[in-house]
């Protein structure tokens, strides 16, 4: 939804950089794969990686960059597992062959940006996912507190309200989950 915005750069799937471990002030470059240059070239102000396996340097980052907005997205676990097992069975990823391990990932990355929240929450925003269906103006907007002044006064055209709420395969991937012999 963001990335219909002019000033917001679409989303960077690929991993945060390792920031450099001193205390300085961070640049766009040490922490993303862009340029400050190449964003202000493009007329963008915000940049919104989405790559979750960057969660574990999100408290360094919100430390050293105090303009940072962090968004968490919350959907029904079942129905997030069922969309990661069905993106990542035709990719062969370790989570298409174990459903249980899907879910204990999506637990450990609900808990961990719990934890976030507890510290940084002054700089954090929790959107549940059919709130993003229902009315993603007033999602953005709740955004826009946070971050650029553009994100108060956008205009979605295309509604994601045509999205389905549960995933195709929330049935099989239970089924999945209650057949598959518990891990210890």
């Amino acid at each position: 939804m963001l990335s219909g915005i002019p000033t917001v750069q679409p989303p960077l799937y690929e991993f945060i950089k390792n920031p450099p471990d001193d205390s300085g002030a961070l640049s766009i470059e040490q922490v993303f794969h862009i340029t400050h240059d190449e964003l202000v070239e493009h007329g963008k102000r915000v940049v919104t990686p989405t790559n979750p396996h960057s969660l574990p340097r999100l408290p360094f980052l919100a430390d050293r960059l105090p303009n940072a907005v962090f968004v968490f997205v919350q959907r029904d676990p079942v129905d997030l597992g069922a969309k990661i097992f069905s993106k990542n069975h035709m990719q062969s990823t370790e989570y298409a062959y174990d459903p249980k391990a899907m879910m204990a990932y999506i637990e450990a990355y609900n808990d961990a940006s719990a934890r976030f929240m507890e510290r940084h929450g002054s700089h954090s925003v929790v959107l549940r996912f059919e709130d993003l269906l229902d009315d993603p103006v007033s999602a953005i907007k709740r955004i826009g507190v946070f971050s650029a002044d553009e994100l108060q006064s956008i205009n979605i055209v295309d509604s994601p309200s045509d999205q389905l709420r549960s995933s195709l395969y929330r049935a099989h991937f239970r089924a999945l989950l209650q057949a598959s012999p518990d891990v210890r």
